[in-house]
């Protein structure tokens, strides 16, 4: 897999994937750049969210069809000195639907431990918050 970075001047860059030859414009917080652009460290977030919604939709692909509303939220926690890494996230997983709580908290686990690649690349303890029908499982 590769990724290019076409610097756009300041510390903008133009970042296109190989895989899907999608282009997003990255750049750290600065109040000299466009607002516009994507933040390095949101990025990361931002994989773990799809990666960990593509991975529990195929796994609960056989109930999908039950489901109203699905919704992830991830809040990460950085370091406060250099490099500021993920110390910790929280992932909020918000299901409607009429679907077993065991499926749903199946689709989470296999999808933290095996099948989000996304997850694993980043070393930082996380906890999942689970809610189906507005319940908490």
């Amino acid at each position: 897999m590769e990724s290019k970075g076409i610097w756009q001047g300041n510390k903008a860059f133009k970042v296109k994937g190989q895989a899907s030859n999608y282009e997003v414009l990255i750049s750290p917080e600065d109040e000299s750049l466009e607002e516009n652009a994507a933040r390095p460290m949101e990025m990361l977030l931002n994989g773990i969210v799809g990666c960990m919604g593509a991975a529990m939709t195929t796994i609960m692909r056989h109930h999908i069809d039950k489901i109203e509303h699905f919704e992830i939220t991830i809040d990460g926690q950085r370091a406060e000195a250099e490099p500021k890494v993920f110390t910790h996230y929280d992932i909020y997983i918000d299901v409607k639907g009429d679907i077993q709580p065991k499926e749903v908290k199946r689709a989470v686990k296999l999808a933290e431990d095996k099948y989000c690649s996304a997850i694993n690349s980043v070393n930082a303890k996380s906890t999942s918050h689970i809610k189906l029908n507005s319940e908490a499982i």
